[in-house]
């Protein structure tokens, strides 16, 4: 791959970011999960689910559930210590993010 293809894949995916939100050094684990799900609620319009103190052992379950209906809707959530939301990513991008 050339540089200018480099430049411009990589300018496509900036393209198509949505969203990140730090982790660890800001927020414990639960914390970003609880985050995580309020932004997938946000951006699929959909009320966010009341959380009950008793589904925080399963905290990390729900946020799979709610990546899953990103999946669905065409986002891709990538964790790094946070994570990273883009939109409509193409095969040839996500090999690029995914080698």
């Amino acid at each position: 791959m050339t540089s200018l293809e480099i430049d411009n894949l990589t300018f496509s995916i900036d393209t198509k970011f949505v969203g990140n939100r730090e982790g660890s050094c800001s927020r414990t684990a639960t914390e970003l999960a609880e985050v995580f799900i309020s932004d997938a609620c946000h951006l699929l319009s959909i009320d966010e689910p009341e959380l009950l103190e008793e589904d925080e052992e399963f905290i990390h379950d729900i946020a799979r559930e709610y990546e899953d209906k990103l999946n669905d809707a065409d986002y891709t959530v990538i964790w790094d210590d946070g994570f990273f939301i883009y939109k409509d990513l193409t095969e040839e991008e996500l090999e690029y993010l995914f080698p």
